[in-house]
């Protein structure tokens, strides 16, 4: 992955994970997947981008997104996704 496709994949988890802990209709299960998604993403995209073949940092980029997913299902979601109707990149 390039540098910049890495950056705006770690950072949609990122903000997906926030979305779905802020969201009206949060359990503790979907706080328990945010949360963890949360720590995965902040703690590991940096170093994933300083050292794009390190497997460890890009495995728990994975990890962190599939963690958003599971939070991201399961709680009534839509702030940031209401906000970018119509955004391009």
């Amino acid at each position: 992955m390039t540098h910049c496709l890495t950056l705006r994949a770690g950072l949609d988890a990122l903000t997906q994970a926030i979305d779905a802990y802020v969201s009206l209709g949060p359990s503790p299960l979907t706080d328990l997947h945010a949360l963890w998604a949360m720590q995965l993403v902040s703690a590991n995209l940096e170093k994933s981008l300083a050292e794009p073949l390190n497997p460890e940092y890009r495995t728990n980029i994975m990890r962190g997104s599939l963690e958003t997913g599971f939070a991201f299902s399961n709680a009534s979601v839509g702030a940031v996704h209401a906000m970018s109707i119509g955004v391009r990149f």
